[in-house]
């Protein structure tokens, strides 16, 4: 048995969905004891959700703070870091 869990994510008008791949679980030959995750399944899953629901926050915080609120000119950055770097591993 295979199992996959997948994110999905949709902007607030609806429109663009973003579907990504969380985890993945194999099970060979099911044994009660073998039922549910491990503790290192289950901390694996949470750790892939919650990477994957803050690349999608940053990203859209991002975007929403790229022009101004006021005129909508596009506002000037120096530079663009990775926020994610070093985080999650």
């Amino acid at each position: 048995m295979k199992i996959r869990v997948q994110v999905i994510v949709e902007s607030d008008n609806g429109i663009g969905e973003i579907v990504q791949e969380v985890a993945q679980f194999e099970r060979g030959q099911l044994r009660p004891e073998q039922l549910g995750l491990t503790m290192v399944e289950a901390k694996g899953l949470l750790e892939g959700l919650q990477r994957t629901v803050v690349e999608r926050q940053i990203a859209e915080y991002s975007k929403q703070q790229s022009s101004c609120p006021l005129c909508g000119k596009q506002r000037l950055h120096k530079g663009a870091h990775d926020l994610m770097s070093g985080h999650f591993s």
